[in-house]
């Protein structure tokens, strides 16, 4: 039997680059003659061209990425040289490459099968939307089969939903190695594909040792390797480890990191020296999947650390759970003695031969007996975690719903070691009733808007002077107090805790008009908005979207006489951090007032102001440090991260926020005192909205003026964010002058940010 095989085959990625050799060499194991299809559209080929990314960098006006890659360059050239060698001895390859889907078509005759996988062939953003990486090219579907393939995201975009579901059905035999890949097919096509392990599974132990040296280290070292930026001290300040020397593969390092002692930096390193570099490390930190799966498969110690990517987390997730190994993953917790207890791999790899068994008898019935007989294959289940949880911790974000319909009282919200609130639930109480899981809104489905309307809104001047934007939430509370109603949103305390508060008149709706960055403590007050609705009174509840979502899932239906609120929210920023925050101001004196968004230089001056001993400061850089922090996305929760209402599709029926680049849509409407913007998700929340704006003016906008990045995706986890907490629970000055731009970088940032408003006459 002769099969081709089509993979991102040149990519210059340790992941991508030994999974491809790895499932050739399955492939031949099983006795078929296969080779690479040479495809190289031109997505592919100006990935990893130097002059592409300058340009790319130079289009953008992105000057740290220009600078990052022509200093790199020679580096680049030197993985790429070491990445050719590999490919060149080890994979097998079609004498001709192929540029384009059509010029493939010639091939169908060639083979007897074609397997498309692993890595992500099937990220639009990676292959450039192409068909061929659906082997688009062959048409009889019996010869088609994925393997292991990735979609790389957890959602396909609605605009190419229909373009993905016409080439999957096509595929006679359909695996992928995520869960998330199994829903989306399903969701997609109504077809359920197998859920297979990663190709790199497939050869044994030996087979991956024998293209390694036998040469030993010099000394005992542990070897970072991570996808993002990294302050690779912070694993030793949480769990007390002391690395003897420390070996560091990324593509993300700073010059200082070259010239630290016990510390050798490399980015250039072949992918067999990769492999070396696990083999003979003492102890593996690692984001990588694949630089996880190989700890596993040599038997070494190793730290897993989760990005905040929940498409990336996944993968490295289901390979822990699988291999019973989840208590590898580094947390806050995490003391020394976890990180050098010894690992029970004999059962690691009894667990996980059960998959590999039979992602390898997928593969052969794929090959040599056709679909039906691969579908036949009854899939091992994924195992239970041995401990109980209502969601995953990296998805929960403290709503506490969950704590008040627990029917045994047995959840309690407590504070983290950050000082976010998360369910700690007494066991001895927990009869395992279900009733917690059911009420997270993390697992279940967003709901999804319809006609949804946009609008920019700005009330009288007099208004928004006081409000922090066009006055958005002003309007609609007042209107429900007209109504009769209550006003439920956040409020700052007098010892400076943030809580929801409830509010009956226009004076207790002006203390929660103002802005914090920080979140208020708001299921307490669910129960009260349950009372309110149940005798028929009006209730207006304003939150971030979480909040609204933990909200409804308590309720557990909506009511005509609730409206809620959310906001374009950025992020929940510790509020432990804040505490810090807090009492560093009140070092320097008596602290009398704080206004995040003082309007003094304008709306979109961000003016942080401050009465100290009564007088008033502003924009000082130790002042603004905390909101820079949170800006950059450093102090917010683990969920924010992967955070499901960073889109259109929201829990609320109404959304407000600062309308962003008005000056680029809607010039006309650009002032100093602040434009809103405001999404109508629900019939009743427009309703109450233009019953409430009266005779102001609203201005209708489309999707796109509307866009920003809150609204399109969640924030990225900064490599620094650990850095960052850890640093400000010691210092908030010493983290406010290293992450909060307190210094002379800092202070010319700010006079161009400052000369850049002035020019655009904001």
């Amino acid at each position: 039997m002769k099969v081709a095989l089509l993979s991102f085959h040149n990519a210059y990625n340790y992941g991508a680059c030994l999974q491809a050799y790895a499932l050739q060499e399955a492939v031949r194991e099983l006795g078929a003659d296969c080779e690479y299809i040479d495809y190289v559209n031109g997505t592919r080929a100006g990935i990893y061209k130097i002059s592409a990314r300058i340009g790319k960098a130079i289009k953008q006006k992105n000057i740290k990425d220009l600078v990052k890659t022509v200093g790199g360059a020679p580096f680049i050239r030197s993985r790429r040289t070491k990445f050719d060698r590999f490919y060149r001895e080890r994979l097998k390859k079609t004498g001709q490459t192929y540029r384009s889907c059509d010029e493939a078509r010639s091939l169908e005759g060639a083979y007897d099968k074609f397997v498309v996988g692993s890595d992500q062939v099937w990220n639009a953003e990676h292959n450039g939307a192409d068909a061929a990486f659906l082997l688009g090219f062959v048409n009889d579907s019996a010869k088609k089969i994925s393997y292991s393939s990735s979609f790389g995201m957890a959602e396909i975009p609605d605009a190419q939903k229909a373009w993905y579901a016409e080439h999957l059905n096509t595929i006679g035999c359909l695996s992928t190695r995520e869960q998330a890949g199994v829903r989306i097919i399903r969701e997609l096509t109504g077809r359920d594909a197998h859920l297979v392990l990663d190709p790199v599974f497939l050869p044994d132990a030996s087979h991956w040792k024998s293209l390694l040296t036998d040469k030993k280290p010099e000394k005992p070292y542990t070897f970072y390797y991570m996808n993002a930026a990294f302050d690779y001290q912070n694993i030793e300040r949480v769990t007390g480890i002391k690395d003897k020397e420390r070996h560091i593969l990324s593509a993300s390092v700073n010059p200082s990191d070259f010239l630290k002692r016990n510390q050798k930096v490399t980015f250039a390193m072949s992918p067999d020296g990769f492999l070396q570099k696990i083999h003979d490390a003492e102890l593996v930190v690692t984001t990588s999947f694949h630089c996880l799966a190989f700890s596993i498969i040599f038997r070494k110690k190793f730290i897993a650390i989760l990005s905040g990517d929940k498409g990336r987390d996944e993968r490295l997730l289901n390979l822990l759970k699988i291999t019973g190994l989840e208590s590898r993953i580094f947390s806050r917790e995490m003391t020394k003695a976890d990180v050098e207890a010894e690992i029970d791999y004999d059962e690691a790899e009894r667990r996980l031969n059960v998959y590999c068994d039979y992602s390898k008898a997928f593969l052969k019935a794929a090959l040599f007996e056709g679909a039906d007989q691969a579908d036949s294959l009854k899939e091992p289940a994924l195992p239970a975690s041995e401990k109980f949880e209502i969601c995953h911790q990296d998805d929960c974000s403290g709503c506490g719903a969950c704590s008040l319909r627990c029917p045994k009282h047995a959840i309690e919200m407590k504070p983290d070691v950050e000082g976010f609130l998360r369910p700690v639930i007494n066991e001895r109480l927990c009869i395992r009733c279900g009733v917690c899981q059911r009420t997270c809104q993390h697992n279940a489905a967003v709901p999804q808007n319809q006609n949804q309307q946009y609008y920019a809104f700005k009330q009288t001047d007099a208004i928004r002077a006081a409000s922090s934007s066009g006055g958005a939430f002003r309007t609609l509370a007042r209107q429900i107090i007209a109504d009769g109603g209550v006003v439920i949103a956040s409020e700052m305390n007098e010892d400076w805790t943030m809580a929801h508060s409830v509010a009956t008149n226009d004076a207790e709706v002006e203390r929660q008009g103002k802005t914090y960055y920080v979140q208020g403590k708001a299921y307490p007050r669910f129960r009260e908005a349950e009372e309110y609705l149940k005798n028929g009174r009006k209730v207006l509840f304003a939150g971030t979207p979480c909040q609204i979502g933990g909200l409804m899932k308590y309720l557990g239906r909506d009511d005509e006489n609730l409206i809620t609120c959310d906001i374009i929210c950025h992020g929940i920023p510790s509020p432990k951090v804040f505490g810090t925050y807090i009492d560093y101001l009140k070092g320097r004196g008596e602290l009398t007032q704080l206004q995040h968004r003082d309007k003094e230089i304008g709306w979109k001056g961000y003016c942080v102001s401050a009465v100290i001993d009564g007088k008033k400061v502003k924009n000082k850089p130790w002042l603004k440090a905390y909101n820079v922090m949170f800006s950059h996305g450093l102090i917010n929760r683990p969920s924010c991260y992967q955070c499901p209402y960073a889109s259109y599709h929201r829990p609320s029926d109404l959304t407000i926020g600062d309308y962003w680049g008005v000056e680029n849509h809607r010039r006309e409407l650009a002032d100093r005192l602040g434009v809103s913007l405001v999404l109508v998700n629900t019939e009743k929340g427009g309703d109450f909205f233009r019953n409430a704006c009266g005779d102001l003016p609203l201005v209708t906008l489309n999707q796109k003026e509307t866009e920003q990045n809150s609204l399109l995706h969640p924030q990225k986890k900064p490599g620094r964010r650990l850095g960052c907490m850890l640093m400000t629970e010691r210092s908030f000055e010493q983290a406010a002058k290293k992450y909060g731009e307190w210094s002379l970088k800092g202070s010319l940032k700010e006079a161009i940010r400052r000369l850049m408003l002035r020019v655009k006459g904001i």
